[in-house]
């Protein structure tokens, strides 16, 4: 849900943008409001603009502003997709607590999404909802050729599972490995740190100092991809599709609506989570 006021906005003439007395509106997520609380205001600026979203670096969080209310993570925001019109590389924006300003363009919180809460599990669901997500993972061409290079490094964290402890430093040089603007193995290890969080498991061990060295080995956005797994947090479009894995049945259509997240990194975080599933999941 998104409510957007609209005053005086005028195009780009000749390469300049025209902006006078504008205000839009904006939405974010209940657990981005109480990040929010605890760091804000902040200030930084555009990094890198997608299609459909930008990403913000402030005091060395990275914020993305999305128009697809799907795609919000626990440092997003969500906006209307005409102020992709407006923005360019280097602007500088300033997020309060109810407030963001974006160059000219100031934006008021309109709206804070509820939630996802998982309440119950389904155990006698889980043969099903496997088949259908093994069925997509099979058909599916987008699942990176990287992990037939570590098949001796899935083998142990498949036995490791199995034991129901594994240790995420052990495998820290294999994060940054792969495709992508978040590796192939770090999405593969998404998906299995994200399943075992939300099932209150706590068998995958990644400590502080984990993500210290973390820190240097992959990218920024696959590092607050992997830390927001890490708290049982994803985009809405992973934690919608785990819900509705964990208490009802799952179709081929959800599970492709995964697969089409960038270009393998959708597939990839679902062979996690079905990784998980198989070997460990009570």
């Amino acid at each position: 849900m998104l409510y957007t006021k609209w005053l005086n906005l005028k195009p780009a003439l000749s390469g300049v943008n025209v902006i006078k007395s504008q205000r839009f509106g904006y939405s974010i997520r209940k657990i981005t409001d109480n990040i929010l609380e605890t760091i804000v205001p902040v200030s930084g600026y555009i990094k890198t603009i997608y299609n459909t979203s930008f990403d913000v670096k402030a005091n060395g969080y990275l914020f993305n502003f999305n128009t697809d209310e799907s795609r919000l993570h626990p440092l997003s925001v969500l906006i209307d997709e005409t102020i992709l019109n407006y923005i360019h590389p280097e602007t500088r924006v300033r997020i309060d607590k109810k407030d963001i300003s974006i160059g000219q363009i100031q934006l008021h919180l309109d709206y804070i999404i509820p939630d996802i809460t998982y309440n119950h599990k389904l155990i006698f669901l889980r043969p099903y909802n496997l088949k259908i997500l093994n069925s997509g993972l099979k058909i599916s061409k987008k699942l990176s050729s990287f992990f037939d290079d570590i098949a001796s490094v899935l083998s142990n964290i498949k036995i490791q599972l199995k034991n129901r402890f594994l240790d995420s430093n052990e495998y820290i040089k294999y994060f940054g490995g792969g495709d992508g603007l978040t590796p192939s193995f770090d999405d593969f290890f998404t998906g299995l740190i994200f399943t075992d969080r939300v099932l209150h498991n706590n068998y995958i061990k990644a400590d502080e100092y984990f993500f210290k060295t973390l820190f240097t080995k992959t990218t920024l956005p696959s590092f607050y991809q992997l830390k927001f797994a890490s708290q049982g947090k994803l985009s809405l479009l992973f934690e919608r599709f785990m819900n509705n894995f964990l208490y009802s049945k799952i179709n081929t259509k959800e599970v492709l609506m995964c697969m089409n997240t960038g270009h393998s990194s959708g597939t990839n975080i679902l062979y996690g989570i079905n990784f998980y599933f198989t070997n460990c999941a009570k």
